[in-house]
């Protein structure tokens, strides 16, 4: 798993670096936005994130939490 792959997608988003525990809704990001994110997270990780904790928590640290475990959970 590798975080440099996922910082370059939310910069790609928000056009700029995103650290990992602002919250994407702080940086002008709607649902909509967040849904994309998502998707393209899931497509390029070949995961698949958890939408209601996501919104939860919408920062990268959420995500990075579920891909490292996912990323466990296929390994072990």
């Amino acid at each position: 798993m590798s975080s440099a792959k996922l910082d370059k997608i939310f910069e790609a988003i928000f056009q700029r670096p995103v650290g990992d525990h602002e919250d994407i809704f702080d940086l002008g990001a709607n649902s909509l936005t967040a849904i994309q994110l998502i998707g393209q997270v899931n497509e390029a990780f070949g995961a698949n994130i958890n939408m209601e904790q996501f919104f939860r928590m919408p920062c990268k640290q959420t995500v990075l939490a579920q891909l490292q475990g996912t990323h466990t959970a296929h390994t072990a």
